[in-house]
């Protein structure tokens, strides 16, 4: 009985050192992360392309604020009703280390004559001057580029660049778009002044087609 105590025993501490072993083996040989580092991250847009782009500006050592504003420049391309470098644009960066929130308000700016209540009243006041604003969407991407960036600016710029230059795709999204008549009917301003619309009237959903050369 002694010795059958004695061999459990062993086998026992046996395997404990060996799960010590294979513990500290497991640590030791896990990657190492500098500051700002991480093994895993995702980014999120509203078209597998541009979250791509995203990813792959991450990948090649891009902060989240890198990959966030490369991701946007792509989604002003592929689904520009929704985003757009003349327009405006709210920056909210959350540092995880120290809890803090901050926001960079870019949003468009409009004179000082500008109506309080005129989205209140737009069907009664005409076309004009006070509807017109001065984009800060690129201001605003600079300005966080300049905070929280790593990567040179144009680097943010290159892979939408470089798929404009490619056959571009056209989401469902963006198909319906085009279809609304404002877009469709010839001689209408928003056809002449959004883009692809004028030029790609007749494509359907997942085709594919050519940015203008003037472009």
């Amino acid at each position: 009985a002694s010795w059958g105590h004695l061999i459990c025993c062993l086998v026992l501490l046996t395997l404990g050192v060996l799960a010590v072993v294979v513990a500290l083996v497991v640590i030791l040989t896990q990657p190492e992360c500098g500051p700002q580092q991480y093994l895993h991250g995702a980014v999120a847009a509203d078209t597998k392309i541009c979250s791509d782009i995203g990813r792959d500006i991450l990948k090649s050592g891009g902060t989240a604020v890198d990959a966030a504003i490369a991701a946007l420049i792509c989604t002003s391309v592929m689904n520009p009703q929704s985003s757009g470098l003349g327009g405006g644009v709210i920056f909210t960066i959350y540092n995880a280390s120290t809890g803090m929130v901050e926001v960079i308000n870019a949003r468009e700016t409009v004179p000082r004559v500008f109506l309080r209540d005129l989205l209140t009243r737009c069907a009664d006041v005409p076309i004009g001057p006070h509807w017109i604003a001065v984009p800060g969407e690129i201001r605003g991407y600079e300005e966080a580029h300049k905070r929280y960036g790593r990567l040179p600016w144009k680097s943010l710029f290159e892979p939408t660049i470089k798929l404009l230059s490619e056959p571009l795709v056209i989401s469902p999204v963006m198909d319906k778009i085009m279809s609304h008549k404002n877009f469709s009917e010839p001689g209408q301003s928003l056809c002449q002044h959004v883009l692809f619309a004028c030029h790609l009237e007749w494509y359907l959903a997942w085709e594919e087609a050519t940015s203008p050369q003037s472009l």
